[in-house]
């Protein structure tokens, strides 16, 4: 089954509330530095890892404090997260999938526990309607047993799990169901951010159980033996980019691990048969150089054009990139911004910036910008009026980018800047938010 993510949605988390991110091919956060940009892409890999989690490493999440919301007016907000995605299967058939749950911080005075969660499906072949529910303040849950079924089963679930996770392990007479309920359950979103790739470039004979550092010659290797195809779009997207390249080499080390008593050695170091290096060859060069004497923003660039054909292979829903300007020359920006969104093929990008210059190549339509507000909370909001946008901005002899960063840069900028953009999604108490 395949996952198209649509949006998702966010509440209690950090300086973040009621935040919905719409997803296209192609999405930029911008922001000022320190306006909340990163701390939405990492509360979405906040919500999935709490739905993959183990039922104590969910009891760790009730606790961790750095996710806690922190401003005056969105503390004791529980800690919401909401999935909208288009599944298919194998037949073409779209299930339309809403998935949201919510949990209660663990604090001096309360508990931590999941508090809601509700798993919606539309389709054309079934009767739409709410497929899972919590009640309210109790262990017990309604569910549809199947796609087709009309009729409700309550449920008990305890120690943490949610019900995605219990009902994957026992639905087993409906495959599109269990479908849905595995991809939920696999949630893939990755964040690169990796603003110093040099250490990605090394040797690794020696690795550790749970290490996320990621091997860029490794990759290579085994893209280029496994998948030809993508490794070959790959080395002439880097090419496109950087044309005095001629050529990109990997080779394949063996080596040996001597020790006088293997049963001494730590059963969380992985030892590797093999390490792996790449070179280049340069045009002005009498000789191809080891990659690791090229650039760091070189090197950060093939390291995440790499992670976007990884995207691509491994079947990601979306891969955010922060601020992939950093590594890269404004003149090839655009280049750059194209190869990627082929590269990634279905998986969507989300990109975070506070830069203006990578505003001249987004559509105006995908861009969400983050506001300062008086509270402290950052107010997410869309372009919904590009050509009024596009024509002030001429008229004042400015680009795009500058017009909305000199907004920006006042106190004021969400008043300034309203006539372009969507209505403001935080609600205030006195709308009737707790």
């Amino acid at each position: 089954m395949k996952t198209i993510i649509k949006s998702f949605y966010i509440d209690g988390y950090r300086n973040l509330s009621n935040v919905t991110l719409n997803l296209n091919d192609i999405t930029a956060i911008i922001a000022l530095n320190n306006y909340g940009k990163s701390n939405l892409i990492n509360a979405i890999r906040f919500g999935i890892d709490f739905i993959k989690g183990s039922n104590e490493i969910k009891k760790d999440i009730f606790e961790y404090l750095p996710a806690f919301p922190f401003l005056s007016a969105n503390s004791g907000r529980d800690f919401t997260f909401s999935v909208n995605a288009d599944m298919i299967d194998l037949d073409e058939k779209i299930y339309n999938v809403e998935y949201t749950y919510s949990f209660k911080w663990r604090t001096k005075t309360t508990p931590g526990f999941i508090n809601f969660e509700s798993l919606k499906i539309s389709s054309k072949n079934i009767s739409g309607g709410a497929f899972i529910v919590k009640l309210a303040g109790s262990d017990v849950y309604t569910f549809r047993s199947s796609l087709k079924s009309r009729n409700k089963r309550p449920i008990i679930i305890k120690d943490n799990s949610l019900a995605i996770n219990f009902l994957v392990n026992i639905i087993d007479n409906d495959d599109a169901y269990l479908n849905i309920l595995t991809e939920l359950n696999n949630l893939k979103f990755l964040i690169e951010d990796h603003l110093n790739a040099n250490e990605s470039y090394g040797f690794d004979p020696i690795n550790y159980r749970g290490n996320s550092q990621i091997n860029v010659p490794r990759m290579i290797w085994e893209m280029k033996e496994n998948h030809p195809d993508e490794y070959g779009m790959l080395i002439d997207g880097f090419k496109q980019l950087f044309p005095n390249i001629k050529e990109v080499t990997c080779q394949e080390h063996p080596i040996s691990h001597s020790m006088n008593d293997p049963s001494q050695i730590d059963s969380e170091i992985l030892f590797n048969n093999n390490v792996y290096t790449l070179s280049v060859s340069d045009s002005s060069l009498i000789r191809p150089i080891d990659f690791n004497y090229l650039s760091d923003g070189t090197k950060r660039v093939f390291l995440t054009l790499t992670t976007a054909v990884n995207a691509k292979i491994n079947n990601l829903s979306v891969l955010a990139l922060e601020e992939p300007e950093n590594s890269i020359h404004p003149k090839l920006l655009q280049n750059y911004i194209s190869i990627l969104d082929l590269l990634s093929g279905d998986c969507k990008l989300v990109f975070t910036s506070h830069s203006r210059y990578i505003i001249q190549f987004i559509d105006p339509r995908d861009i969400v910008l983050g506001l300062p507000t008086e509270t402290g909370q950052v107010d997410f909001r869309y372009i919904n009026k590009p050509k009024k946008l596009i024509s002030d901005a001429y008229n004042e002899g400015s680009s795009i980018g500058d017009y909305l960063f000199n907004g920006l840069s006042f106190e004021n900028a969400a008043e300034m800047l309203s006539c372009y953009l969507s209505d403001s999604q935080i609600v205030s108490e006195d709308d009737g938010e707790e």
